[in-house]
């Protein structure tokens, strides 16, 4: 699509740069740290707090790009980017919120310190 094309030279979606794309790879550690440690049975509720607060602001991130893009359109009820800008805010408040997970983070570093 040439409108997403010039979008994506402009720097309006994410992942445009190479830093954002290396802004995943941390991301897929942590969530199969978090997995592993639960099937060793071990703690793993700093692991599985940075994977959801991670997860819920890249759909956040990836939803709001795809609004900028699409513009008005995007806000239409029935169109498909709607209902994925709904689900990532969901993502955000669902299974405690993204500050709840942040200050689970925190407490965790404060112990290692």
């Amino acid at each position: 699509m040439r409108g997403v094309d010039d979008a994506r030279r402009e720097g309006a979606c994410p992942g445009s740069h190479r830093s954002e794309a290396y802004g995943l790879l941390p991301c897929g550690a942590s969530f199969y740290s978090a997995a592993w440690l639960a099937d060793q049975g071990r703690p793993h509720s700093t692991e599985a707090a940075m994977a959801k607060l991670y997860a819920s602001e890249v759909a956040h991130r990836a939803a709001s790009a795809s609004v900028q893009i699409h513009g008005g359109y995007s806000y239409v009820r029935e169109s498909e980017i709607s209902r994925f800008h709904a689900a990532a805010k969901i993502l955000e408040i669902g299974e405690g919120t993204n500050e709840i997970q942040r200050n689970v983070i925190a407490r965790a570093l404060v112990k290692q310190a």
